[in-house]
């Protein structure tokens, strides 16, 4: 049975079935498979690349219970390894399990316009929209009409909440079977975090957080989208900087992939694991263009005035590190970047006000959009983690206080210049 026929297979069960859950079933059911299928394609993927790697001893219990677990690190949790702790979350992994979780919220619950739509069509819901759908003629009493749950009612995504929950509960047990333990306070990410987020966005597309919004100060609301975006002009930056590394070093990074031996399956997971860091790598390399840099193992650092290397863990991607030495003087007018971000969101904050607001309007408004910028990439580091073990690897990537404070001055330099040129043009 497929994961559709699944959800379809929730709303043709019996009626004495249905009516043990109510009105609840659709959310509750909808949460806990939206987590199922993404624990069985995680799970899957890691399972198949290491039992089919080249003299792989592993054996299918343990490879499954090391599935379940990279399933709650991409969610946000952090990992166990004897000693160590790999505090390391892929953050298009994490995208990928919030979209995940926006898309089965969106489908498991009955939306007040979904019912107008489909008597218009004559159809009745497809896929996980099914969830939330009424009982079929032949078995429904048209006196007794199921009421759906309401999507605003908080005890809504409760439920939904807990359906992913349960599954979570039961992937966190599954990992007693492999060698590695998530730490326990960490699971409230990939259990609550990650799919509260997904609904949220939903909600949001919706309009149902908009009261909500209305509640924060004007210049706050104004100052969100600039912010947000200047945040992701820095990320593509960053990103950017380290792609083009991995180019000039790809023979090397293609060699460390082919000592691995991890065979072709093995082989594209580690790829796939890779790419979905890059936006990690992509915050490293902000961090190097603000001027505090990056280390990718002690010893192993980055920064305006040069490299330093040592004995690194075996991870192709990281073959790009540049060879030890001193950078040219050339390599601090990286640091112009930045400042041409905070101008960006200064721009993007000015073009959406008018022109004649208040120059203490404008202040404000473009500050918090500075802050947000600024906050949003902390907020991505400090999800992303900073370890990859013990020891040597317990601290690397970018130190986040020092790379809030250099963005923090960057961007607002780059800012103040905008509203000067605005207020001087203003004043001709």
């Amino acid at each position: 049975m497929t994961v559709m026929e699944m959800f379809r297979a929730a709303t043709t069960q019996p009626r004495a079935t249905r009516d043990l859950g109510g009105r609840w079933t659709a959310p509750v059911l909808g949460g806990a498979l939206t987590a199922l299928l993404g624990w069985l394609v995680v799970t899957a993927l890691v399972t198949l690349g290491v039992l089919t790697a080249p003299h792989s001893q592993t054996s299918f219990g343990s490879a499954v219970g090391g599935g379940s677990a990279v399933w709650l690190l991409l969610g946000g949790a952090r990992l166990g390894i004897g000693d160590a702790v790999v505090a390391f979350t892929p953050l298009l992994g994490l995208a990928g399990v919030v979209a995940l979780a926006a898309l089965g919220f969106s489908r498991s619950v009955r939306w007040p316009d979904d019912g107008d739509v489909d008597d218009a069509a004559g159809d009745g819901p497809t896929g996980i929209d099914a969830l939330s759908a009424r009982s079929d003629a032949d078995d429904t009493d048209p006196a007794e009409p199921s009421e759906p749950a309401d999507p605003e009612d908080p005890r809504t995504w409760a439920t939904w909440l807990g359906g992913w929950i349960v599954v979570g509960v039961l992937a966190w047990l599954v990992t007693l079977a492999g060698p590695v333990r998530p730490v326990a306070i960490t699971l409230v990410l990939p259990f609550v975090l990650a799919p509260a987020l997904g609904a949220a966005w939903v909600l949001h597309r919706r309009g149902d957080l908009d009261d909500l919004l209305d509640r924060l100060p004007s210049s706050v609301q104004r100052a969100l989208r600039p912010g947000l975006q200047g945040a992701a002009a820095l990320l593509v930056m960053g990103t950017t900087l380290i792609a083009l590394a991995v180019v000039f070093h790809v023979s090397r990074v293609a060699h460390v992939q082919a000592e691995l031996g991890a065979g072709l399956l093995g082989g594209l997971v580690l790829t796939l694991a890779q790419v979905l860091a890059l936006p990690n790598l992509g915050l490293w390399g902000v961090s190097f263009l603000a001027g505090p840099g990056f280390d990718l193992a002690e010893g192993a650092h980055a920064g305006w005035g040069g490299a330093e290397t040592s004995l690194l863990p075996l991870i192709p991607v990281f073959a790009a590190h540049p060879e030890p030495g001193g950078f040219p003087v050339v390599t601090r007018l990286l640091v112009l970047l930045p400042v041409i971000a905070g101008a960006y969101v200064a721009r993007r904050v000015l073009g959406s006000m008018s022109r004649l607001a208040s120059p203490g309007v404008k202040v404000a408004t473009v500050g918090s959009a500075v802050v947000v910028a600024v906050a949003a990439l902390v907020a991505l580091d400090a999800v992303g983690g900073g370890s990859l073990g013990a020891a040597r690897l317990s601290d690397v990537g970018a130190p986040a206080a020092a790379l809030g404070l250099a963005l923090l001055l960057e961007l607002g330099i780059g800012a103040a210049v905008v509203l000067g040129r605005d207020v001087w043009r203003l004043r001709r």
